[in-house]
């Protein structure tokens, strides 16, 4: 069963709820977030990761639950590729050192 805000298209209905390859493309349209993308990748991505399926550097499901929580209030929630957006280009402001690695990456 898919969650009123995914079914709503995000929050309130506004139409910029997408999934994960709306979310790439964003990204591959805009090179200046090329970094801040694939800092976040690295930082979020499990240990191993390649060791596991599907063998990709996927975040931890927990977390994403708990961020879509905090966030849309719904742990169901569909990815808002603009708060996406938003949020690179704020992480590349703001980390200018080397990257935090999420805790359950180590």
């Amino acid at each position: 069963m898919r969650s009123t805000a995914a079914a709503s298209g995000g929050r309130g209905g506004s139409g910029r709820a997408a999934g994960v390859p709306a979310a790439v493309l964003a990204v591959l349209a805009r090179p200046r977030l090329w970094r801040a993308a694939l800092r976040q990748a690295r930082a979020l991505a499990p240990a191993r990761w390649w060791r596991r399926p599907p063998f990709l550097p996927l975040p931890d499901r927990q977390w994403v639950r708990f961020r879509s929580t905090t966030a849309y209030g719904d742990p169901g929630a569909a990815l808002d590729v603009e708060d996406l957006l938003t949020w690179l280009a704020w992480t590349d402001t703001v980390c200018t050192g080397p990257e935090p690695r999420h805790p359950a990456s180590r």
